[in-house]
């Protein structure tokens, strides 16, 4: 059995030199001219701020540990010598994230989105992570070469490893207190996603004092810098997190969003929807019914056969057609209460949440979002009165921060017996 082993791969036996062919799994390639001028510019200013060290010098030795640096550029159609960001593709360098604060981004969302407010000051942390200290002793771990320099490490946290480390609640605790409200029907002055600021006031006055005499100074203190290209100070509408806010709560998809999914080309492969399912994602609380239509295609996602007929195409058109044409949808009011209506079909279920908000002086009820769901195959099984019940069950469990207004919700539904239970 041995013999047979190896004398199938005997061709991995290396006996002489000319044997000993050259691999294609790693190539090197010569960095275009442009891109070349700027990894040396910013290596050597790095080198001269004390961002990189040398390892020989650092360490006595060279790293064992040695990394390709990523040139990613800062536009989609870049020019031979526009400025890229250097990146690095620390795939060994792994460990879990440490006990810090992370915002979710909806929580972000429903901040921004308060209907009171309108005026928003945005600002952006500029290289937020250049103001963590990599600890002496592993820097080494993320070393790399770039010829003509050699091999560096950084003294800061890289951008590129597989943690970045997030500023959290005790990360500058001078901050604090702009994150915590003042009491329980206020909101915190200032919400965050890693190194995007934002905030809203209902008067210019008061966003001017918070950004002048809090915020400000609060950043100075921390020694960290802002980009003043993307910064938006007193705004009637931002994008936040690639979602247009405008001044009163509304909530709606950015223009570019839309236009590109209006002429989105049919997709040819399981890749292609996979594209299209996560460009429309971010539309589908403005969408009724998306849970529903989307199953044709991605269904394809999964470990199925290619196939794409009738069904898939429909589906594809019609989602294409309702997320590039989303409305405009509301924030929510945490002071207020909530209307949930929830409906059951044989597939699935679907709600929409709606408050009433004063609009031009008015009580309106307005939607804050649609959201829908595909039954399970057990689900499926249930009779109307499981499936109606169980549609409520799942929606109040997601969305039960809405229902903890110091006044009552409501739920709406169209099966009659489930007053009763309720």
């Amino acid at each position: 059995m041995m013999k047979r082993l190896l004398f199938t791969y005997s061709d991995l036996n290396g006996v002489e030199l000319e044997e000993l062919v050259p691999t294609d799994l790693y190539v090197h390639r010569r960095w275009p001219p442009g891109k070349e001028f700027w990894l040396q510019k910013i290596l050597n200013e790095g080198l001269a701020c004390g961002m990189y060290e040398r390892t020989m010098s650092a360490n006595g030795k060279l790293s064992d540990w040695n990394f390709q640096a990523i040139i990613v550029d800062k536009s989609e159609n870049p020019g031979p010598w526009d400025e890229p960001i250097i990146t690095f593709n620390y795939q060994n360098v792994k460990e879990d994230m440490p006990g810090c604060y992370l915002e979710l981004m909806a929580k972000v969302h429903d901040h921004v989105s308060d209907p009171s407010h309108q005026f928003f000051p945005k600002v952006d942390v500029k290289h937020g992570y250049w103001n963590i200290l990599v600890h002496p002793e592993d820097r080494h771990f993320f070393a790399f070469t770039i010829s003509g320099i050699g091999q560096v490490q950084p003294t800061r946290m890289p951008q590129g490893s597989m943690r970045d480390i997030p500023a959290g609640n005790d990360g500058f605790p001078g901050m604090k207190s702009l994150l915590v409200a003042e009491d329980d029907l206020s909101l915190p002055r200032i919400s965050f996603y890693i190194d995007d600021m934002f905030s809203g006031f209902s008067n210019f006055q008061d966003a001017y004092n918070f950004t002048a005499n809090e915020l400000f100074p609060c950043l100075e203190w921390a020694r960290l810098k802002l980009s003043f290209k993307k910064m938006e100070l007193f705004m009637n509408e931002i994008v936040a997190l690639g979602t247009l806010h405008k001044k009163g709560g509304i909530v709606c998809v950015i223009p570019e969003r839309r236009d590109k999914i209006k002429i989105w080309p049919t997709p040819s492969n399981a890749t292609d929807v996979r594209s299209f399912l996560g460009a429309i994602n971010m539309t589908r609380r403005c969408v009724k019914n998306f849970a529903e239509i989307k199953p044709p295609i991605s269904r394809l996602t999964g470990n199925v056969k290619w196939q794409w007929k009738e069904a898939e195409q429909i589906s594809f058109q019609l989602l294409q057609e309702k997320c590039s044409q989303a409305v405009e949808m509301h924030g929510w009011n945490f002071r207020d209460p909530t209307i949930l209506y929830s409906d059951a079909s044989k597939n699935g279920a679907g709600c929409l949440i709606t408050q009433f908000q004063k609009i031009n002086g008015k009580s309106l009820e307005v939607p804050i979002l649609y959201d829908a769901f595909t039954f399970t195959k057990t689900q499926k099984n249930y009779g109307t009165y499981k499936k109606e019940l169980c549609a409520i069950v799942e929606f109040c469990r997601k969305y039960d921060y809405m229902f903890r207004s110091p006044l009552q919700g409501t739920i709406l539904t169209d099966h009659n017996p489930l007053t009763y239970f309720l």
